[in-house]
């Protein structure tokens, strides 16, 4: 109660006027040091590691070069991800926080309990100035969402954020675009042209499934929905979503039922396989790679079709319009991560944690955060061979230990070096706060140091990473749109509540839409199915879903 009186007491302050004294070891005349020169403060740091790459802190480049560029004493411990619940229970039981918690990637609930109930996390808010935290600050003006997103019931903000662009976008769709070439078929723009080039792919190839996937496998049923106007990237249909920016639950609204009469054509006419609620992800992946026997799919290509000239046969698809909904829809993915970085109510630097924090949203912080520094860089400090570029190359570059065989890849040589929590998208920035759309500053900026030619990602059309996103940015990322907020609050027993009608319903939904799709129970009776919901609280649940939507558009301001 006394911790957050006093919160709330500083973020009165704030509000008025006022603003706290640096402390007299921080250096506010530059970025670096963050700490004067000849002054040190010990910070205790625990970090969650990814078990496939395990490693000492004193090996990791990053813990050293904060040390030397900061001038903080940083005490680290690393934690393996397998056993990062445990740890952190142990943590918020005993009270034993250290300064900083990173990687353990915290949920709403997690922030909300162990921060706005507890006490036990720093309230951040009122440190977020142009004096401590520049970087964040212009973030947070440029887009108001994310303010609206890292802030609690009570108008606390319990965790450094993450701002991304480059994330799960969806849902990914593909079509075999050698087949339309061949038969002089534009790429569908709408549902019944889609539809269509399914017709015609099953009638040349009479024992195909033209649309693959299944429930358990590459689920290529969230694209339909979005044809349909639904905001959404689940294919169940349970989670909240937006259309005609309304909240909704799909699978409990009432054009849910166009959906299911489109599937059921689909399933009678062997558009989809009859095995569609059965099949597992092995037997899905096969149905791509034998050639002929499908005509889209959700599944990236080229982790079936492993030889360029066999996945180059596809491209992403467009969103499709229907008579439901005349705007093609693109799912933007969170932009905004929480829980990440949070930090202990008791810590003795509060200004200093958050300065820290706010490095890696610079342009060289979010840098060395994401792939650490060149290799010609005396920051290299002899812990890490950097990253560098192929010899006269201006796009392809490489990590130098995983060149040298160091570590196995370029992925396990970050992990193991510079970057040792589970995820590499927990805080910071990449992006350009003065053009924010521009998702491969990061790859301009490492030219730029490399004295190499600025023209960010160079798509190479033999690689199959690189070639599916091509197709996506030419044929799907104009439609991006935003959908329901991808970070909600809940209160514990609000959050106790959405389970337990979640675990009722969620059943039923997925029992009923296979018989509706399947033919067993007849769509004659979808009213009779949403009655059947309500009769099982789904009116409840949509009205948690919506009330956290109303709390997001007001934070918004």
């Amino acid at each position: 109660m006394i911790r957050k009186l006093l919160s709330l007491v500083l973020a009165l302050l704030m509000v008025a006027g006022y603003a706290f004294a640096a402390p007299e070891y921080m250096n506010m005349d530059s970025e670096l040091p963050i700490v004067k020169d000849g002054e040190t403060v010990t910070v205790k740091l625990v970090s969650l590691q990814a078990d496939a790459y395990p490693s000492k802190p004193e090996d990791i480049w990053l813990w050293e070069y904060m040390r030397q560029a900061m001038n903080i004493d940083l005490q680290v411990e690393h934690v393996l991800q397998s056993a990062a619940d445990e740890r952190l229970n142990l943590m918020m039981v005993s009270g034993d926080l250290p300064d900083i918690i990173v990687g353990f990637g915290l949920d709403t609930n997690e922030l909300v309990r162990y921060g706005q109930v507890e006490g036990q996390l720093l309230d951040i808010a009122p440190y977020l100035t142009e004096e401590y935290a520049p970087n964040m600050v212009q973030w947070i003006e440029k887009f108001p969402e994310i303010k609206a997103l890292i802030t609690a019931p009570d108008g606390g903000i319990y965790s450094i954020f993450a701002y991304v662009m480059d994330v799960a976008h969806g849902p990914r769709f593909f079509v075999k675009e050698s087949y339309l070439e061949e038969k002089g078929i534009a790429l569908p723009s709408t549902l019944d042209e889609f539809t269509e080039l399914l017709r015609a792919f099953k009638a040349d190839y009479p024992d195909s499934t033209p649309l693959g996937g299944s429930e358990n496998g590459n689920d290529p049923r969230a694209w339909m929905l979005t044809a349909l106007g639904y905001l959404t990237q689940d294919s169940t249909g349970m989670s909240a979503a937006l259309r005609e920016g309304q909240v909704v639950i799909p699978a409990a609204d009432e054009t849910y039922g166009e959906f299911l009469k489109i599937m059921n054509t689909y399933y009678n006419e062997g558009l989809i396989s009859p095995d569609f609620f059965t099949l597992d992800a092995t037997a899905v992946n096969a149905q791509m790679a034998e050639g002929k026997n499908v005509a889209s799919a959700t599944g990236a290509p080229f982790l079936q079709l492993p030889n360029a000239e066999d996945f180059q046969q596809w491209t992403h698809a467009k969103p499709v319009t229907s008579e439901w909904n005349d705007t093609p829809i693109y799912v933007q993915g969170p932009t905004v991560n929480v829980g990440g970085m949070v930090f202990s109510a008791n810590t003795e630097h509060p200004e200093l944690l958050v300065r820290i924090a706010d490095y890696f949203f610079s342009h060289e912080g979010g840098l060395y955060k994401w792939s650490g520094p060149w290799a010609q860089s005396e920051d290299t400090l002899g812990m890490t061979g950097g990253w560098d570029f192929e010899e006269g190359s201006d796009t392809s570059y490489f990590t130098v230990d995983a060149k040298e065989g160091k570590y196995p890849s370029t992925y396990a040589a970050i992990v193991s070096s510079i970057a040792p929590w589970g995820g590499s998208e927990t805080f910071g920035c990449r992006m350009d706060i003065n053009d924010p759309d521009d998702r491969f500053f990061h790859i301009k900026m490492m030219q730029t140091i490399a004295g190499k030619q600025t023209l960010g990602k160079v798509f190479r059309e033999e690689y199959g990473d690189d070639f599916w996103r091509m197709t996506r940015e030419e044929n799907a990322m104009e439609y991006l749109t935003a959908g329901y907020p991808t970070v909600t609050y809940y209160t514990e027993e609000e959050s106790i509540r959405i389970n337990e009608l979640v675990s009722i319903i969620q059943p039923h939904v997925k029992t009923e839409t296979a018989k509706f799709i399947t033919g067993v129970r007849s769509l004659d009776e979808f009213d009779k199915y949403l009655e059947e919901l309500k009769d099982l609280g789904v009116e409840e649940l949509l009205g948690f879903y919506t009330a956290a939507y109303e709390t997001y558009l007001s934070n918004l301001g």
